[in-house]
């Protein structure tokens, strides 16, 4: 028998129970290690923060220096997430992220001075996640982790279903390699792949399998290797490809040209089955870092099989330089909001230092300025380095240097003690060039959210624990509207953590998904509203009320606000006709349809037969008849009884 026990069970930030549907993701041991740390895990959570953990220490909740988490870092992301991150264990070290309604980020693995791991933003894609949760678990691929072959696959609910990028940032940007669409696509759902395809589910029931199942009329034995070349060198490939089918080759094109040209060849060139066409590419690297590109060769095509008109001919090369080249990642920290004065260790960010080069980068020197990246900056002063709110920290010194290919992360402190906008510009000097690195904040105070209800009149009504919001009365068979408004009364962004409207039924939210969704943020003195409708179901005059209920459970970073079932109430009123009671309502009751004349009618005496006749005028004619009209009835139209 084998028995399994936890083995360290740890908690994480207090404010974020509820991680929702994200996964905890080990990152590759042999890869995300330092001598300080072996192990690595990530998670997230709906209140937008990234954890990452020592898994051989997994610390937790107050369990650090100063009563803070023990854990190796946090970050702060722009949204609630919902889904695991994606890794990527070759290029450096690569963890990927898709908050709600925000760009897919991806974060570099590195180390700070002192040797502890460090994980600092890299890149962004262009585009942005759905504003609603559902965007998918982030997947990588590669071909046998060759260097410059990873994709990153992204999954979502909204606008392209499966979009593709590459792992490595260019200036900053995840480059997009494809966008596509998946009629139905699930919420949360993780691509699969396989044979060269990549694989969708769908609500509808069908499985979207994505691929280039044509055959190609040339074979090029692609991909090619360009080799490593040092920047301001060149290398030459040749590329041989063998037609399959009779064709004509009419041109080439190159996806990007910047690092690659193709020459010596001539078009058009018309092959005949089995012979070759040869050409030359030369890879002349401006950037470092692994490069590569499409050789597109288009054709026309003999025969009668389907073969497709474009052969693409990958062709790949690593790029270095002898000179040293000093590289930051991110070059801009955005503290986004923090609450003045509520944690007096403020908030940390950090960027890296790296040396793309393979000589020593040497740090020359350090300016600072509050207004821009050219100045006029501070006087000199002694390290740790400060400028408003802002403090550099674990600065490399003056004088010291990076090993080639090396890097140095470093943390920016954010701590202001007073409300109000901050930025600051750290402009580092080195023999590798000169480049800058932004830090922006906001201070204010703490997110403050009023829930309202508006009334038939248009007047809005405060939320109170244990009252219900009510519509008051709705004649059956009707419907009828109200609004329901989140406001912040505070000086940051209200979040919404937790949102799960009222979906269906005759009480219900009339756009459950974007209904104050879960993630969905409320400036200072903003508001975001949602509307229900009540809806009761047609019945008979004289039927008793019908009372609707429905529960709409709600949380938000207003920590006096918490976790909130709001009830909400509707009376479907009955028609009341006839004589009414001093609660208006009517003497007569329904009592339902019966059938007649079988074989006797069911009331014995006609009070008359009226083209005029309703079930109001009926029971007020029966009432004035005296105790022996106890029951009124009305049949076929005209009759009373």
């Amino acid at each position: 028998m084998v028995v399994f026990m936890p083995w360290e069970k740890r908690d994480l930030d207090g404010m974020d129970k509820d991680l929702g549907t994200s996964s905890f993701v080990l990152l590759e041991p042999n890869v995300f290690s330092t001598s300080k740390v072996q192990r690595i895990g990530a998670v997230a959570g709906k209140t937008g923060k990234l954890y990452f953990l020592n898994l051989d220490d997994l610390g937790g909740y107050q369990m650090g220096e100063n009563r803070k988490d023990k854990i190796l870092q946090t970050i702060a992301l722009e949204g609630p997430v919902f889904a695991s991150a994606g890794t990527f264990p070759h290029d450096g070290g690569y963890v990927y992220l898709s908050p709600v309604g925000r760009q897919t980020v991806a974060f570099k693995f590195g180390t700070n001075s002192n040797g502890d791991p460090v994980f600092t933003q890299a890149g962004k894609t262009t585009e942005t996640t759905a504003g609603r949760q559902g965007v998918g678990h982030t997947t990588v691929t590669s071909m046998k982790g060759e260097p410059g072959s990873g994709i990153l696959w992204v999954s979502d609910v909204d606008g392209a279903n499966l979009r593709a990028y590459g792992t490595i940032p260019v200036n900053g940007v995840l480059p997009t390699l494809a966008l596509l669409n998946n009629v139905g696509q699930m919420k949360f759902s993780r691509p699969s792949f396989g044979d060269g395809r990549v694989y969708l589910t769908s609500h509808t029931g069908y499985i979207t399998a994505f691929g280039s199942p044509v055959n190609m009329p040339l074979n090029c034995s692609s991909p090619y290797d360009a080799g490593t070349v040092s920047i301001g060198n060149t290398s030459t490939t040749v590329i041989t490809c063998r037609a399959k089918i009779p064709l004509t080759i009419n041109s080439t094109s190159l996806d990007d040209s910047t690092n690659f040209k193709t020459f010596g060849y001539t078009l058009p060139k018309t092959l005949a089955i089995g012979e070759t066409f040869s050409f030359s590419a030369n890879f002349t690297p401006k950037s470092v870092g692994p490069l590569s590109t499409n050789i597109n060769i288009r054709t026309i095509n003999g025969g009668t099989e389907q073969f497709s008109t474009n052969t693409p001919v990958v062709i790949r090369g690593v790029a270095v330089s002898l000179n040293p080249i000093l590289t930051i990642q991110p070059n801009v920290l955005s503290f986004g909001e923090v609450i003045t004065g509520e944690d007096t260790a403020g908030k940390n960010l950090d960027f890296t230092m790296q040396n793309d080069g393979q000589s020593p980068l040497v740090i020359q020197g350090y300016k600072i300025s509050l207004n821009a990246s050219t100045g006029p900056f501070l006087p000199a002063q002694p390290f740790p380095l400060k400028a408003g709110p802002f403090t550099f920290v674990d600065l490399p010194a003056v004088n010291s240097s990076i090993a080639g290919g090396g890097a140095v992360s470093t943390t920016v402190n954010f701590n202001p003690t007073v409300d109000g906008y901050y930025k600051a510009y750290l402009v580092i000097t080195t023999n590798g060039g000169e480049k800058f690195v932004g830090s922006f904040g906001t201070a204010g105070g703490k997110p403050k959210a009023l829930l309202e209800w508006q009334l038939g009149n248009g007047t809005w009504v405060a939320y109170k624990k244990g009252v219900p919001f009510a519509f008051g009365p709705v004649p059956l068979g009707t419907q009828a509207f109200r609004k329901l408004r989140l406001r912040n009364l505070g000086g940051t962004n209200l979040t919404t953590s937790v949102s799960k409207p009222p979906v269906s039924g005759a009480l219900a939210a009339v756009n459950p998904l974007g209904s104050i969704p879960e993630g969905s943020q409320v400036a200072p003195n903003g508001s975001i509203e949602a509307t229900l409708i009540c809806s009761p179901p047609k019945s008979q005059v004289n039927e008793d009320p019908t009372t609707l209920t429905a529960v709409w459970t709600m949380n938000n970073n207003d920590a006096s606000f918490g976790k909130t079932e709001i009830d909400f109430t509707c009376n479907g009123a009955s028609n009341q006709v006839g004589p009414l009671d001093e609660n208006g309502q009517g003497w007569y009751r329904y009592l339902g349809c019966f059938k007649d004349a079988n074989p006797n009618r069911n009331l014995e005496e006609l009070l008359y037969y009226s083209v005029n006749n309703t079930n109001g005028k009926c029971q007020f004619d029966c009432m004035n008849h005296g105790p022996q009209f106890a029951y009124a009835a009305t049949e076929y139209e005209g009759e009373c009884e």
